[in-house]
């Protein structure tokens, strides 16, 4: 019976982590929960970074994109102010370099944590910079 229960408990845990993984858009996503934010703005803000990294990288590969967490978006008050916002949101995305667009990185390379940074404005989220930190 204990052996029951043991396996039952692990398959739920489990079963539980897979549904905290999404796709947007083809693209690996998971929640990661915010006061600050609603998930639809975490969802508005992840939908502008993909359609600006097929932008910027047409022919790259974008594996996944996050909220970097409300601890990072607290510490972000100066960049919010200094763009003229209320709060700023960061989003980290990871992603393979294709050939041809590699002009300053290294082609067939994975990167991790590149940052697409937001500030909300009057109620909307707009893309402000975005890069490596």
């Amino acid at each position: 019976m204990k052996k029951a229960v043991k396996i039952l408990i692990c398959l739920l845990t489990v079963l539980s982590l897979l549904g905290c993984t999404s796709t947007i858009d083809g693209v690996k996503t998971h929640t990661v929960k915010s006061t600050i934010f609603t998930q639809e703005e975490i969802t508005e803000a992840k939908t502008i970074a993909i359609d600006q990294f097929h932008s910027i990288f047409p022919h790259s590969e974008l594996l996944e994109i996050y909220y970097a967490g409300d601890e990072l978006a607290a510490d972000s008050k100066a960049t919010a102010y200094y763009y003229g916002g209320d709060e700023c949101m960061v989003l980290y995305s990871s992603f393979i370099v294709a050939e041809e667009d590699a002009i300053v990185l290294t082609p067939n390379k994975k990167y991790d944590q590149y940052a697409w940074v937001f500030v909300t404005k009057d109620g909307k989220m707009e893309l402000v910079t975005n890069g490596f930190n």
